[in-house]
């Protein structure tokens, strides 16, 4: 019935004579400790329940004595039915032995211990050895005390009894045994031992060929078994035989492919094991390096590359290796890097190298994987773009124009070059995170509004040429020609612009317009300063002829005609007065030195003047010119040229300058008293002079600013202001030439430079500039 000399049935076999042995030991070996430890409780039990039989036998409740004829057959009766008692003894309360039977002990208790025992109401035990106790006891009725009861008791019997159990046990539980182990067996080996057997044999025959043929056979078996357990783990090996088949198919496939791939592209695939000896090369290495794939297999890896390179990939190798052991996971990640290598003709190619580091099943590393491939011709091309861009560089730098490419979509610059950054002051991070509009003077059209419009037209037109009002880091506001061409760089849109400083043109523009105008006038000033100098001279010579011969009675031709016609010259004086005569013929006479005021100084324009000149410090003819205009005082109009606050700003290195005094003065005055003026107008608060002085040593010049804290004025009225009979006060205040003088005295008679800047509600700025 039994299939011997299979494993699995003999493990089965000896489970199950183990386990069923050692359960019954147990249970043994529970059993006698239970009983062994528990006999000496039996036997004080026992011993306290012959004490109550002997109470009850041997004491006559009628007469409450010891009834002595039932004393010694109930002891003998007790004494053969339990032969665990050695002896029984009992003792009245004179220490008289009434009965007794058994192997009664040589010693007896006397008086002195039954009169001790009989005060002591408790049962008392006595252990003589291990196996024998012996157990004395009062004897009483109605709570009195007639006498004494001594037992003794062994454990002998009780061990002999025990172990009689035991064996009885033991034959059972082997008989038991047997019967279940035979009935186990037979069930056990005909649906697990059997069914598992089976499965062995298909896959010891089979386990040989070929996976499909393992495959074919189990698959046959599973079909002629039953579902159960066994059914189900013979059907999983079927279905893991189908996985693995079906994966091993799909590796091969799949090996075939790289394969492939690896023998047919221009990159070398490679691998090595961790001492850095090539374990595969794929063969377009010979393509790449001319080596054969036979060759390169057998070349040591320091000798296919120079020894920088060859330094380089084993500092590498030996970075990654700490990297995983110090468990970093990018220790296991890919890494590319570029080293040159050796070509067996001797010459050498860039390569660019991915390696990355391949595990065992103990997640150390086994090998390195490498895709090797050639760079040269880019190396060359990034090499030649290098060039190419550093020559860009050089260029772009060179250049003195400000060059500015902007990228539309952020709306940021995305380079500058070094004009640009000196130009408007900026470090070039600084720049790189401003807008166009944010060095813009922002005064319209110079706003955000005027760059939409003018990248606009760029974009329509390609390109757009114009002048723009530009802004730099400290404020400053000035004047640049902007060419703005809008153009693709790198497939992304970008706007180019060249930026070019014209402040200086400009203002030399405005100086040479303003030198034509005067020159104009100039050219006028002296016929008209003939054909007014005349009519004038006679209606104030006049005037002033008419105003003696109405009021001045001194006069004897005045007396003589008034008395020719009977009149007093008191009252043609009292007449003229009060009907406002001499005040008209004063006001022509006013009217007339003021017009040859304005004759003088429009011919000034027209002849130089034959003044000396002197060397003076600008410092202190500074300093006497705002002495005199502190005199200036108008209490109608609550003016006071001392209320003003006067800051001075002097450079020591100014030398002595050679001008004439007393027109310098008349400039600075000018400028000062227009200043004065339109702050006291426009009711500045806290009114302000800043005067400096600066020696501009390149071009051999000093400079005079005289700088308000005023209204300003607008770009048409600053482009006017030197302009002769050209001023903003009302009609008879100015007379339009104050600054037309100056400006000629500084530029005509002096060959300086006068110019202006202002914006409305910044002040003015006055520059003087006089060469030395």
């Amino acid at each position: 019935m039994f299939k011997r000399g299979t494993g699995l049935f003999d493990k089965i076999l000896i489970l199950h004579l183990f386990s069923t042995t050692v359960l019954f030991l147990i249970i043994i070996i529970s059993y006698y400790f239970i009983e062994k430890n528990d006999s000496d409780n039996s036997l004080l039990k026992k011993s306290i329940l012959i004490h109550d039989l002997l109470e009850i036998s041997c004491i006559d409740p009628v007469v409450s004595t010891i009834a002595y004829d039932r004393i010694n057959p109930a002891i003998e009766t007790l004494y053969k039915k339990n032969q665990e008692i050695v002896y029984i003894e009992i003792y009245d309360d004179t220490a008289n032995i009434i009965a007794c039977v058994g192997n009664i002990p040589a010693h007896h208790l006397d008086i002195e211990k039954i009169v001790h025992l009989s005060r002591n109401q408790n049962l008392s035990k006595l252990q003589i050895n291990k196996n024998f106790y012996e157990l004395i006891t009062h004897l009483n009725i109605k709570d009195r005390h007639i006498g004494l009861i001594r037992i003794g008791v062994t454990k002998e019997y009780l061990q002999t009894q025990l172990e009689k159990n035991i064996l009885y046990f033991l034959g059972s539980f082997i008989i038991a045994i047997a019967l279940t182990s035979l009935v186990f067996y037979c069930f056990t080996n005909k649906w697990i031992v059997m069914p598992i057997i089976k499965v062995s044999n298909i896959m010891k025959n089979y386990g040989h060929d070929a996976l499909p043929t393992l495959f074919d056979n189990i698959k046959k078996y599973n079909n002629s078994i039953t579902k159960d357990e066994i059914g189900v783990m013979s059907i999983a090996f079927e279905r893991m035989i189908s996985s693995i088949i079906d994966r091993t198919r799909e590796k091969e496939k799949a090996e075939k492919r790289y394969r492939l791939i690896a023998e047919n592209v221009s990159d070398v695939i490679w691998t090595m094991d961790m001492n850095l000896v090539f374990t595969y090369i794929s063969p377009s290495i010979q393509q790449q390096n001319g080596y054969t794939v036979e060759e390169a297999m057998k070349m040591p890896i320091k000798d296919i590359m120079p020894p920088d390179s060859f330094k380089k990939a084993t500092k590498l190798h030996q970075k990654k290796l700490k990297s995983i052991e110090s468990g970093d996971p990018d220790g296991w990640e890919s890494t590319i890097f570029e080293i040159e290598q050796y070509r067996k003709d001797g010459t050498t190619i860039w390569t660019s190298i991915n390696i990355k580091f391949l595990p065992d099943l103990h997640l150390q590393p086994a090998s390195i994987l490498g895709i090797t491939r050639n760079i040269t011709d880019q190396k060359r091309a990034e090499s030649a773009l290098a060039k190419s861009e550093r020559n860009y560089r050089e260029i772009f730098n060179a250049t003195s124009d400000a060059l500015f490419i902007l990228d539309n979509e952020k709306n940021r610059f995305f380079d500058v070059n070094m004009s640009g950054l000196t130009m408007f002051g900026y470090e070039k991070q600084e720049l790189l995170k401003c807008t166009a509009t944010d060095i813009s003077s922002g005064i319209p059209p110079y706003d955000q509004k005027g760059i939409d419009e003018k990248t606009k037209k760029a974009v329509e037109e390609g390109s757009h040429i114009f002048e723009w009002q530009a802004k730099k880091k400290n404020g400053d506001i000035f004047w640049t020609e902007i060419n703005l061409k809008f153009s693709k760089i790198g497939n992304k849109e970008r706007m180019l612009s060249v930026v070019r400083d014209i402040n200086e043109r400009k203002k030399t523009r405005e100086m040479i317009v303003q030198s034509e105008k005067m020159l104009s006038v100039g050219g006028l000033a002296a016929g008209m300063a003939h054909e007014i100098n005349n009519p004038l001279a006679g209606m104030m010579q006049t005037a002033d002829v008419m105003s003696k011969r109405l009021t001045n009675i001194e006069i004897p031709a005045n007396m003589r005609a008034a008395e020719e016609i009977g009149i007093n010259m008191n009252d043609i004086k009292a007449f003229m007065k009060k009907r406002g005569i001499l005040r008209m013929i004063k006001t022509i006479n006013e009217s007339g030195a003021r017009m040859a005021t304005i004759v003088n100084n429009m011919l000034s324009f027209a002849r130089k003047s034959d003044t000396l000149v002197s060397s003076y410090s600008l410092s202190e003819l500074i300093d006497r010119t705002l002495e005199l205009a502190a005199t200036e005082f108008d209490l109608k109009k609550h003016y006071d040229f001392k209320m003003i606050e006067i800051k001075k700003e002097y450079d020591d290195t100014v030398p002595p300058v050679p001008c004439e005094r007393a027109k310098i003065q008349q400039v600075l005055l000018n400028i000062l008293r227009n200043g004065a003026q339109a702050m006291q107008e426009n009711q500045t608060p806290n009114p302000l002079f800043i005067v400096q002085t600066h020696f501009e040593k390149k071009r051999k010049m000093v400079s005079m600013t005289i700088q308000d804290n005023g209204p300003g004025m607008d770009e048409k009225t600053r482009k006017r202001v030197f302009e002769p009979f050209y001023t903003t006060k009302p009609v008879g205040i100015g007379t339009g030439l104050g600054l037309s003088v100056s400006y000629f005295i500084i530029t005509e008679n002096h060959a300086g430079e006068m110019s202006v800047e202002s914006t409305p509600g910044s002040g003015a700025k006055f520059i003087i500039r006089l060469p030395i």
